[in-house]
């Protein structure tokens, strides 16, 4: 059942700041409070002085997870009732060596990988990657003899295209969305924030509902509640591989809000009872933008550059509209469905 009364919701990455209405609907305007260590016990008086007797939903960042779910475990010691994301997905969120121990003790197939001290795989190109890490922070290749930092581990390059699976998981069911195409790893190790995403992927259907059903079975292990993204490798003569889970807000949340028309923000609507797949209705694709932000009919523009339309030459035409059009008009950047021909 949808409860009668709208919950006070609270918002931890600033970035959604010049977006979130466009998914929101017609509710109240969130809070947002940054992702800091350091405003925990003023954002704790704040919510609960303004609550008025509202359940309230915290959609945490990745740097603000623990905060947000010890600031959920002192309201609900107030009598508040708290959506927020469990601790024990927090802390596979924060800690990737923790993540990687989960992920193959249930296995779930993962690179090859080791933490401080652990003997490197021989013969393979090897990544080093902090412990904590999230948008490529610390990432680097480990060279020669190197040892891998207390606060890192290592991890096996695996030549592949990249994929991501967003979910929303509650008490009243799992919505699964539309995977997301995010091209193939690089050597430069440029991440997937800074190329080309689109939905639809253009992935065979077996591979997609492989990715799906794992997905649906990381979220259940970790007890996530709200958003979960999880990415995988797909080589191309071996199976998919998970490289990292993020149980919260996510970068590729916008594109396939905007593939499937949902409003994702929206506590009348979203997510609704039941478990279910969100269909794609429309294609959406993005870059990178480092131009003014602004939004317009089929176009969100912060530090990328998010577009949708009814097919593919929509999209494309207006991504060329904003952007340089020399690297989207080549095919070759495209996955399948994509393309000019």
């Amino acid at each position: 059942m949808q409860e009668q009364t709208e919950p006070l919701t609270v918002v931890a990455p600033r970035s959604l700041t010049t977006w979130y209405t466009a998914f929101a609907g017609d509710s109240s305007p969130a809070i947002f409070v940054g992702e800091s260590e350091l405003d925990r016990e003023a954002i704790l008086h704040r919510l609960a002085a303004e609550s008025g007797g509202r359940s309230i939903r915290i959609l945490s960042g990745h740097d603000s997870l623990i905060r947000d779910f010890a600031i959920g475990h002192m309201l609900r010691a107030k009598g508040i009732g708290v959506s927020a994301q469990s601790g024990f997905a927090s802390a596979l969120g924060l800690d990737k060596l923790l993540q990687k121990r989960i992920l193959q003790a249930v296995k779930v197939p993962v690179p090859r990988w080791g933490g401080p001290g652990d003997p490197i795989a021989p013969g393979a190109c090897i990544l080093h990657k902090q412990r904590d890490s999230t948008q490529s922070r610390g990432l680097g290749w480990l060279a020669g003899n190197a040892k891998t930092a207390e606060d890192a581990y290592w991890e096996e390059f695996v030549p592949g295209v990249e994929y991501s699976v967003v979910l929303y998981r509650s008490p009243r069911g799992t919505v699964t969305f539309p995977i997301v195409w995010k091209g193939e790893n690089r050597l430069d190790l440029l991440p997937p924030w800074r190329r080309l995403r689109t939905v639809p992927s253009g992935l065979d259907a077996a591979t997609a509902r492989y990715l799906a059903e794992t997905s649906l079975t990381i979220a259940e292990i970790a007890d996530v509640w709200g958003f979960l993204e999880v990415e995988f490798i797909v080589p191309p003569t071996s199976g998919p591989v998970v490289i990292d889970i993020n149980p919260r807000v996510c970068g590729t949340m916008r594109l396939v809000a905007m593939a499937t028309g949902e409003r994702i923000f929206d506590w009348s609507s979203f997510p609704g009872d039941g478990d279910r797949v969100v269909p794609v209705l429309r294609y959406a694709a993005e870059v990178p933008f480092d131009g003014t932000p602004f939004t317009s009919d089929d176009v969100i523009a912060t530090s990328r550059l998010t577009c949708s339309g009814d097919d593919a030459r929509a999209v494309r035409q207006l991504l060329a509209r904003w952007t340089d059009a020399v690297p989207l008009a080549k095919d070759n950047a495209w996955p399948a469905g994509w393309r000019a021909d």
